[in-house]
């Protein structure tokens, strides 16, 4: 892989995801509006307004790179499904002209299994296509049309699409990894271990590279169930329990099946973590395969995601090393 600029940092923005002297954007946290959140119906609005807050922070990516000279191809479609929504069957690709041969990663955004959009890559590319990559940002299905089989197979269905069309956009298709934030997180660790979805395609495991996920509490759902926090989290489940262990990853690794790596992030003292993210990973390491945990110092759950591609972000850092030590 190649550097993003020196030290793989973005030079000119902050932590604040603004350009250097502009004025801050504030983002709108899931987590301080949770109180108000009872049903699901509330759940999609308060998602919506949330990503709808997030307006000026997707200008501002967009502005960022197309300083640094990244392309960004916007709604082309992966799949054509019957009777869904087509916005949501739909990815944004963002590479460079210098790129060849490059790996692939494939994001898929948070929002409670309910709303959100692919354009919460933000400034993701900024650090990612610079040092190498090939970046797409995929968009899925959502509760309540949707159950949580068919998001992980919308992502196996973007994963079909880039083996096909990968090269036209000079990526490498057998480089491919996973990224995904919160209930993205969950989809691409579904993904990760559950080969019965890539099965689908007509994939395997041997086909993903590695997986990067981003603070997901959703390992184990009925771990999840079991406990009292996760309320929000679990309003996207109820209805759907004969799909609970299909779509948890922890009853999925096994020694043996081709399981790929796995970067594994949640944000500082997520108490969750202790029953889901940090067992996940133990359980991963016992079964052989390649697997770290991390706490993002000093991120909360927005932080970590939106952070990503912004100056001097350990979690940049962290991802790009991951990315560099399997692809080399």
């Amino acid at each position: 892989m190649k550097e993003s600029n020196k030290n793989n940092e973005i030079v000119g923005i902050n932590s604040t995801g603004t350009s250097s002297g502009e004025t801050t954007v504030s983002r709108t946290s899931l987590e301080v509006v949770s109180e108000q959140i009872q049903t699901i119906d509330d759940f999609v609005r308060v998602v919506e307004m949330s990503t709808a807050s997030s307006q000026p922070l997707f200008a501002e990516a967009e502005k960022i790179l197309a300083e640094l000279g990244i392309h960004h191809l916007k709604d082309i479609p992966y799949t054509d499904i019957p009777g869904a929504d087509p916005s949501r069957t739909k990815l944004d690709i963002y590479y460079h002209e210098d790129l060849e041969n490059a790996p692939v990663v494939l994001y898929a955004h948070g929002g409670g299994w309910v709303g959100g959009d692919k354009r919460m890559a933000r400034f993701k590319p900024a650090a990612l296509v610079p040092a190498g990559c090939l970046f797409i940002s995929m968009n899925y299905r959502l509760r309540p049309k949707a159950n949580l089989t068919d998001m992980a197979s919308d992502v196996v269905k973007a994963v079909a699409w880039i083996k096909e069309n990968a090269r036209e956009y000079k990526g490498y298709p057998n480089r491919l990894f996973l990224m995904g934030h919160s209930a993205g997180a969950h989809l691409v660790s579904v993904v990760g271990t559950n080969e019965t979805f890539l099965a689908e395609a007509g994939l395997s495991l041997r086909d993903i590279r590695g997986v990067i996920s981003l603070d997901t509490v959703v390992y184990h759902l009925r771990r999840l169930f079991e406990n009292p926090g996760g309320r929000v989290q679990k309003l996207a489940f109820e209805g759907n329990e004969a799909l609970w262990d299909s779509v948890s990853p922890w009853h999925h690794v096994e020694s043996g099946k081709s399981i790929p790596p796995f970067l594994v992030f949640y944000s500082e003292g997520r108490t969750e973590a202790h029953e889901q993210a940090i067992p996940f990973v133990e359980r991963l390491v016992e079964a052989g395969v390649d697997a770290e945990v991390v706490e993002a110092k000093g991120k909360n759950h927005g932080d970590l995601d939106a952070d990503m591609g912004l100056e001097g972000d350990e979690t940049t850092r962290r991802v790009l090393s991951f990315l560099d030590r399997l692809i080399r």
